[in-house]
């Protein structure tokens, strides 16, 4: 329901143009169609504000790459849409397995009820958002392995996502601190 509730919203709502902070991505697209790599490299871990977003700009990248060169924020926006949908999975799935089915049907009211409605559209049309899903799908997932960590690759598992939420938001360093916590 989050994804086809977002895939809606882009369907009616979104447009082909680069919006607000978007426009710094086309250096990394020019440096990626001339195979500049090294150029491309260093900028990944350039600071966008205090967000260092690794996997967003290499996710961008990838998407340009196979769309033939092309730079496609409706592709993004959709991706962007795929990684909510899989963020409210892995909250119904790690967090209301364990209730009886009542309260997994009211938590995922809840969820769908929090991710699905286009509450703040801009970021549902904004192509250049991915770094909050994927903190949120590296958190979540990162907590769900570590905390109940039945087998040491759950725990490593776990470690390896929480380090990788470091690389997608500023605020990825407080997930392994509350897990510490």
């Amino acid at each position: 329901l989050v994804f086809g509730a977002r895939l809606w919203t882009i369907q009616v709502y979104g447009v082909q143009e680069p919006y607000a902070d978007s426009f710094t991505e086309p250096w990394d697209y020019v440096r990626a169609n001339h195979h500049h790599w090294r150029g491309l490299f260093e900028n990944t871990f350039s600071p966008n504000n205090e967000h260092i977003i690794f996997f967003t700009r290499w996710l961008n990248i990838a998407l340009l790459l196979i769309n033939g060169g092309k730079w496609d924020p409706l592709a993004t926006e959709c991706l962007n849409a795929l990684l909510a949908g899989l963020f409210a999975v892995a909250m119904l799935s790690l967090f209301a397995s364990s209730y009886e089915p009542l309260v997994q049907t009211m938590i995922g009211a809840l969820v769908v009820g929090t991710f699905a409605p286009p509450f703040a559209f801009e970021n549902i049309l904004w192509d250049f958002q991915s770094q909050h899903y994927l903190f949120l799908l590296a958190s979540i997932l990162s907590i769900g392995l570590i905390i109940p960590a039945r087998t040491r690759f759950d725990w490593w598992a776990g470690v390896l996502l929480a380090a990788a939420g470091c690389l997608t938001l500023g605020s990825g360093v407080f997930t392994p601190c509350c897990i510490l916590l």
